[in-house]
């Protein structure tokens, strides 16, 4: 059960104590909170974080024991360390955390949410939902205001089942280009120069400065800064990732085993060509990935033999 402290303060909080705009009661509240050790082991993470992706953005140095002093139940000045936030503040070690960091801008009132090797659901205060792939970057404002809910995919993948308002369009900007939809399912995948967008369910609009178009369920667009909107196949496989829904009707072993790498993060390694001929149907509903390779290796007859994350599909023919 979560204590008083871990009720109020969440990542936010602690951002914005990083970034120097946290008060004195939000700082004691901070310090209680991190007696517990798994709190301050993420307080720690965010912190690596913060001081690797804002580097000119760090703390100023401050007089603890003036600090301390001048904080008053309704004091409005802000002070950043207490004598046991000094010990901790000189233990960074700036790393990389292979998980979801978030962590709120003090200053331009967003939230910016990273992945690195995970996937991650994050439920926006209007309800909407966002899955987030891996190597993600996703700014979202704290509260949406005014006429629109607009929302920033910096790079990376995302899908995202939007809650209908129609008085309230909800927008994508994805670099270069933008998506305006009303409430509808749909994947976005932002790399290079290139913005792809597949819809699951409803109608969206597509438009950069060159072009441009209307997408409907089922259907995929792509866009390039120079050049016309350009449609393409999709398959709901495109977004597996996110349903951890699988259905493959006669497909490749090299396109099934592609899927299954990105739904999961595990390589699957054929033996040989006569394994990557196989074709495959079936259909999987958010099953374990182990369960998943052992039936595929079942139904068509293969060896199945793990190798750390690897899994091996061994086998002369299919049936």
């Amino acid at each position: 059960m979560k204590s008083e402290n871990d009720l109020m303060v969440s990542d936010e909080l602690i951002a914005k104590y990083l970034s120097g705009a946290a008060t004195p009661e939000e700082a004691i509240a901070l310090h209680d909170w991190m007696t517990v050790p798994e709190n301050k082991k993420r307080f720690r993470e965010l912190e690596s974080v913060w001081n690797a992706t804002h580097p000119s953005k760090k703390m100023p140095p401050i007089n603890n024991m003036e600090a301390w002093e001048n904080i008053q139940p309704k004091s409005k000045q802000r002070s950043f360390f207490s004598p046991q936030m000094i010990g901790i503040a000189a233990s960074v070690v700036v790393v990389v955390v292979a998980s979801l960091i978030y962590f709120g801008d003090g200053f331009s009132g967003t939230t910016v949410m990273l992945t690195a090797d995970t996937t991650k659901r994050v439920t926006l205060n209007d309800d909407s939902r966002v899955t987030m792939y891996r190597n993600t970057s996703l700014e979202i404002p704290e509260a949406f205001k005014g006429n629109t809910r607009e929302v920033t995919l910096a790079k990376g993948e995302a899908y995202f089942d939007v809650a209908k308002n129609a008085a309230k369009p909800f927008i994508v900007h994805a670099g270069f280009a933008n998506i305006r939809v009303v409430g509808t399912e749909f994947n976005v995948t932002v790399k290079n120069n290139e913005v792809v967008v597949a819809v699951s369910e409803g109608r969206v609009l597509f438009y950069s400065a060159t072009d441009s178009i209307y997408i409907d369920a089922g259907t995929a667009a792509s866009l390039t800064p120079s050049a016309e909107a350009t449609t393409i196949d999709v398959d709901a496989n495109t977004w597996a990732y996110a349903s951890r829904k699988l259905i493959f009707k006669d497909t490749p072993m090299n396109e099934v085993i592609g899927i299954i790498e990105k739904t999961y993060g595990r390589t699957i390694q054929p033996s040989n060509s006569s394994v990557k001929n196989c074709k495959l149907t079936a259909m999987f509903n958010d099953e374990p990935v182990e369960k998943i390779v052992f039936l595929i290796a079942e139904s068509l007859n293969l060896k199945l033999t793990e190798n750390g994350q690897v899994f091996i599909l061994e086998g002369e023919s299919c049936p």
